[in-house]
């Protein structure tokens, strides 16, 4: 019934042939069936945001946030809709899980053990290799503190040692283990690793976590 003059220049109609459009002309997604439902839906609830899609006039498509509202005025039932176009953070948001993705598989793929965690020293991230160590599965070990995961002991003195991430989170640097300590693992095995723990870094500055990367030196001693 009205559209405003954003709506005509995203959408590529003039606002005489919007006129004589439906919903179902400008959004693909929908059949009559589905709108019906939507409708019913939103007339409920008053008010409701989706993400879907609009299509231009030429039919190229674009990714919409629609804020709908129904108000009532002289006794009719009205909806009023706010289409954003949001194709700029569907593009971040699709570069970022590749990234995410990239990161991921390239830290479960290295032949060291490595291990994440929050500024709470609590386990966010393990690959296989940490896994086979440790004797605890990823699964189970994230959320718990790493001492809990990650014990380790001085070869010599029997005695805890203290786990690098607390000592990266106080300095904000990067620790190494001293020598001659051992991994205890799940199912109480006795591992001598090496290992360092470097802080992780946000653009601005702040640390928001540790990574912890160890090897087995059995072979090697």
């Amino acid at each position: 019934m009205s559209v405003n003059d954003h709506a005509c220049e995203s959408l590529g109609y003039s606002r005489e042939e919007l006129y004589g459009m439906t919903i179902l002309d400008i959004d693909p997604t929908f059949t009559f069936e589905k709108w019906l439902e939507h409708r019913q839906k939103m007339r409920q609830m008053k008010s409701g945001t989706i993400e879907t899609i609009h299509r231009r006039k030429d039919g190229t498509v674009f990714s919409v946030d629609v804020t709908i509202t129904y108000i009532e005025y002289e006794g009719k039932l009205f909806s009023v809709s706010f289409a954003r176009n949001i194709t700029k953070r569907k593009l971040a948001e699709k570069a970022l899980r590749e990234s995410e993705e990239l990161f991921r598989t390239t830290l479960y793929s290295i032949g060291d053990g490595f291990i994440t965690t929050d500024t709470n020293g609590c386990l966010r991230q393990m690959n296989h290799v940490a896994e086979k160590l440790t004797g605890w599965s990823e699964k189970e070990a994230v959320g718990k503190p790493l001492e809990e995961v990650f014990n380790i002991i001085n070869e010599d003195t029997r005695q805890q040692v203290e786990i690098p991430v607390r000592k990266v989170l106080r300095e904000g640097q990067i620790v190494g283990l001293a020598n001659h300590t051992l991994l205890i693992s799940k199912d109480n095995r006795e591992i001598p690793i090496a290992d360092s723990g470097s802080p992780i870094v946000n653009e601005r500055g702040e640390i928001t976590g540790v990574v912890l990367v160890f090897r087995d030196q059995t072979e090697e001693r």
